[in-house]
């Protein structure tokens, strides 16, 4: 009984099936590791560009608000000007 078995371990029948499917689960779990990190990259630009967006949106408000601000100045008497009718 054991000779039969010590016989058939030493031959090398299927071992290129063993090494084939460790290759697939190497190369599997290289392509996950893969597409989480796309994935992740992905994420993450989108938070910055919506990060980028909001500041250029509050910078064109304070534009906007400080170009209200210089023609209500230039259109009305500064105050060493006194009143209108003087």
């Amino acid at each position: 009984m054991f000779a039969l078995v010590k016989a058939r371990l030493r031959e090398e029948d299927g071992i290129a099936l063993i090494v084939a499917l460790n290759v697939m689960i190497v190369a599997i779990g290289l392509s996950l590791l893969v597409a989480w990190v796309a994935v992740s990259t992905n994420a993450d630009s989108g938070v910055d560009r919506q990060r980028a967006v909001s500041v250029n949106a509050a910078e064109a408000g304070l534009d906007s608000a400080f170009v209200a601000l210089q023609s209500m100045g230039s259109s009305t008497n500064g105050p060493d000007e006194g009143p209108a009718g003087a």
